[in-house]
């Protein structure tokens, strides 16, 4: 479930983007989500899809390490007792013979999936083999399990979102692309099925994904650039007045400076603030806080995250740590140029290039029309403190 802070600010500043969503949902066209980590892609997609009337199976695609495993979790997705799509559910359990859930018993998948057997899907009577014509190909059982779905969903006037995180993780087994093709082709051609990827701006420009923008698969690209100064200011006061707080104009410029436009940061400083005791028990009277008081929240937050950033910096390559670093003090359209490069001591070359791409791709930096700007703000802080304590 979202909860109401993260609804109430895309409501407030996506409100383009959430009608954009809706109606490709509603137009049977599918969408990839573009935007840094911590953009507020999944909610949205979700949040549209609540608002299209349609449900969501979510799957992330982050723990398919194979065709079988993928298989395993869309059949999970479907049959796991959980509060969302119970009328999708109910009737795959109830049906007859003819029914999805013969369909799985023909093959003893269902019984597979209760015990979660290791067993692999093969003793199931399922193969990945093709030549074996005696039994029924992983592919060919998605693609009638598709088929079965779209059928219930025509009969129903359901539509249907199927959410892929993670999607581009498929690539490290599907490295010719013929699963992801076979995948994204399948549920296109379905009336009442759409696709929603999620992507960082590296992925959605990366080789990988370049098969995607194929104009017979009818893609909607929607990015997300970071949120406008007014929305975030409007949302944080508005969230703070609710729990009882009320904020000066230089905290919510403290706050909104701190932020710089993004989701996930906004949030955390907001519930930091939250945090504070929301009203005075003898006069019942909200509580008044200033730039003193969001300056303390932001710092108290950045300790927080200081192991996860130093984390994450161990695990980039150097060049990467080096370009973040450069890109935190000076974010620049031209991280090439000889004269920045001199400036912050960067490798000339093809190593800026194959940094900022990599970079791109985890989602760490915006494209070069935001400056290649860190996604995350709080990191971009926490850097330049560390820089100069030394």
């Amino acid at each position: 479930m979202i909860d109401s802070d993260a609804q109430q600010l895309l409501l407030d500043a996506r409100s383009d983007e959430l009608r954009r969503i809706k109606e490709a949902i509603n137009q049977d066209r599918d969408l990839v989500v573009i935007g840094v980590t911590g953009s507020g892609r999944g909610e949205l997609v979700e949040i549209s899809a609540q608002e299209a009337e349609a449900m969501t199976l979510k799957i992330d695609c982050i723990k398919a390490v194979s065709l079988k495993s993928f298989l395993i979790l869309f059949l999970k997705e479907l049959l796991t007792e959980n509060s969302r799509n119970e009328r999708l559910k109910k009737w795959f359990r109830l049906q007859d013979k003819d029914s999805f859930l013969s369909f799985l018993q023909k093959r003893d998948i269902e019984k597979f999936l209760i015990l979660d057997s290791i067993r692999p899907l093969e003793d199931c009577g399922v193969t990945t083999s093709e030549e074996d014509k005696g039994k029924v190909s992983l592919k060919q059982t998605l693609e009638e399990l598709i088929d079965l779905l779209e059928d219930f969903l025509t009969s129903k006037h359901i539509r249907v979102v199927v959410f892929l995180k993670n999607f581009t993780h498929l690539f490290s087994w599907d490295r010719d692309n013929k699963f992801s093709e076979f995948l994204l082709s399948k549920i296109h051609l379905c009336p009442h099925i759409s696709y929603a990827l999620i992507a960082t701006y590296g992925e959605w420009e990366s080789k990988e994904l370049n098969h995607l923008k194929k104009d017979e698969l009818d893609i909607e690209p929607i990015q997300l650039p970071y949120i406008s100064r007014g929305s975030l200011r409007s949302w944080a006061r508005a969230e703070l007045h609710a729990n009882r707080i009320d904020s000066d104009d230089n905290g919510l410029d403290v706050f909104v400076d701190a932020v710089q436009g993004h989701f996930g940061d906004a949030l955390a400083l907001v519930r930091r603030l939250q945090s504070l005791h929301a009203w005075d028990e003898k006069y019942k009277s909200a509580i008044k806080i200033n730039d003193f008081h969001v300056e303390k929240a932001v710092n108290d937050l950045l300790k927080d995250l200081s192991v996860v950033f130093e984390t994450l910096l161990l695990l980039l390559p150097a060049t990467q740590v080096k370009l973040l670093e450069s890109l935190a003090i000076n974010p620049t359209k031209s991280p090439h140029s000889k004269k920045y490069a001199e400036a912050h001591g960067l490798p000339r070359g093809g190593g800026i290039q194959n940094a900022l791409e990599g970079l791109k791709k985890k989602g760490l930096i915006y494209p070069q029309e935001y400056e290649y700007r860190l996604a995350l703000p709080t990191l971009a802080q926490w850097i330049k403190q560390s820089l100069e304590a030394g």
